[in-house]
């Protein structure tokens, strides 16, 4: 089955989401609380939507015999650009009508429309708590091993990017998310009258990785801390998803022109389907990659700890594609409180197609304030401590929302590539020619980042060298780290 495998210490299933306008699914997995989608699995290893085929038409070219009808009937739009849809089919002939429709001249790709699964929640552990004192340098891990307090110095957050999170929805009334959410969407089937608000968790501690406000006293503190956020909920309240939801919420987030998407989860089927993989590919490719808007995912949870070590080096989408920064997670050695070193996480996946970690076990999270399961004493103040890689690419994805917000004539590319210059070689494997399988580039460090953007914008900027999406002259580049400070810079008015 697809699943999206989010990087937290358990698997937490979610579901992908459909366009307004759909209806629910009957037969589709449900959770009790604390089951993972991995025992759902286990019980049903080949799990799709029953009575529903999806499939690609190729404009111009006439169906025949049977297809011909199915071209004629009636389906549910996934997305209108691609003449991808949704077409009702008798329950159990799924696969039996995707074949035949494979071998008309008219359909470019047809499949089952699987369920995914975010595999990165797990619950969080009684044995990290704030009032456990040997525990407290997982507290400090997230921000103080990337330099983020550094960046707060010179630049607080950025008010011009807007983030788009893929994934369980937000807690758009979050009083860390205070003035800052956009309206955004909810794709999963069933909920049409439904907004994006977030029931799980899960999407609310992504967004609060890259955006939750500091200094007030609660909850966390994110990277950026005034990124404008936005929800498209593509996975249930079980956290389970159709790859037709997902296609639908990445249509949504490149017609809105965010900045920039964020997306914890990753597609897990064994064996993988090409025309799954077509489907998503062709998405992400059309509406948001050829339109220069960066996407950060997960790298996935298949780490030597994990069920599947024999997995750990398995290119995963849609962190595989070309032009996606793909994120893997580290964690602290704690044998020694004295010598504390960071290193990848044992539940990370790793290899070639990987291109930074990120601190992304034991770090704590915003979470759903609502309290009907799971109602320890963390989330019932409104965060959580979670694990994985969903936790690992939200840092990056902070980010890089910064330095778009600050260098805004800066490409994807461009910003992914002073993310992995600037990356700390962190661990014992040897790096060659700046990278090795294990960590990538190295662990992303936001302040170093930030440099780089600027000793990279401010020589563009003396070239004349115009933005991609840009025929405007280049704007000055403001300097903003001042040569007399060692450690800290000077922060200078850019709107970042």
């Amino acid at each position: 089955m697809w699943r999206l495998a989010v990087g937290l210490i358990g698997a937490i299933s979610i579901a992908l989401a459909m366009p307004a306008g759909s209806h629910p699914v009957a037969g589709a997995p449900q959770m009790t609380p604390g089951e993972t989608m991995t025992a759902i699995a286990g019980a049903d290893a080949d799990s799709y939507a029953p009575g529903a085929v999806l499939v690609r038409y190729r404009r111009g070219v006439r169906s025949v015999g049977e297809v011909a009808q199915w071209r004629a009937q009636g389906a549910r739009t996934v997305a209108s650009e691609m003449d991808l849809y949704l077409i009702s089919v008798v329950p159990g002939t799924e696969r039996a009508v995707a074949e035949a429709l494979r071998q008309d001249p008219g359909v470019a790709y047809s499949s089952v429309d699987s369920y995914l699964e975010l595999a990165a929640a797990f619950p969080s552990d009684p044995a990290y708590t704030t009032t456990d004192p040997d525990e407290r340098e997982y507290y400090r891990f997230l921000l103080a091993k990337t330099q983020t307090p550094e960046v707060w110095d010179l630049a607080f957050g950025v008010r011009t990017t807007t983030v788009a999170v893929i994934d369980t929805g937000i807690d758009i009334d979050h009083p860390d998310f205070s003035g800052r959410v956009v309206s955004g969407a909810n794709y999963v089937m069933g909920e049409e009258n439904r907004n994006e608000q977030d029931l799980q968790g899960h999407g609310t501690g992504a967004a609060g990785v890259i955006g939750s406000t500091a200094n007030n006293g609660q909850y966390a503190a994110g990277i950026n801390q005034q990124t404008k956020l936005m929800g498209i909920k593509a996975f249930n309240d079980q956290g389970i998803g159709r790859v037709s939801e997902v296609i639908g919420a990445i249509r949504h987030a490149g017609n809105a022109n965010v900045t920039l998407v964020n997306m914890s989860y990753v597609y897990t089927r064994t064996p993988q389907e090409q025309s799954e993989i077509d489907a998503i590919t062709d998405a992400m490719n059309q509406y948001l990659i050829s339109k220069g808007i960066l996407v950060v995912a997960s790298a996935g949870n298949f780490g030597p700890a994990s069920s599947r070590p024999d997995r750990q080096n398995e290119p995963l989408l849609p962190g595989s594609l070309n032009g996606v920064i793909a994120v893997g997670a580290t964690e602290l050695n704690i044998a020694d409180l004295n010598n504390v070193v960071e290193q990848i996480s044992d539940r990370s996946s790793r290899g070639s197609w990987v291109s930074l970690t990120a601190p992304g076990k034991y770090v704590r999270v915003l979470w759903r304030r609502n309290c009907e399961q799971d109602c320890n004493k963390e989330v019932q103040q409104g965060y959580a401590t979670k694990t994985g890689t969903s936790f690992a690419a939200p840092v990056v994805a902070g980010t890089a929302s910064i330095i778009k917000g600050c260098f805004p004539t800066l490409s994807a590319s461009q910003i992914k590539g002073v993310m992995q210059n600037s990356a700390d070689k962190i661990g014992t494997t040897p790096y060659t020619n700046g990278r090795n399988d294990v960590y990538g580039y190295g662990r992303v460090n936001v302040y170093k980042a930030l440099q780089a953007a600027e000793s990279l914008a401010r020589s563009q900027a003396a070239l004349g060298v115009r933005s991609p999406a840009s025929t405007a002259t280049p704007s000055p580049v403001a300097r903003i780290f001042v040569p007399s400070s060692p450690r800290h810079g000077t922060y200078a008015s850019l709107g970042c």
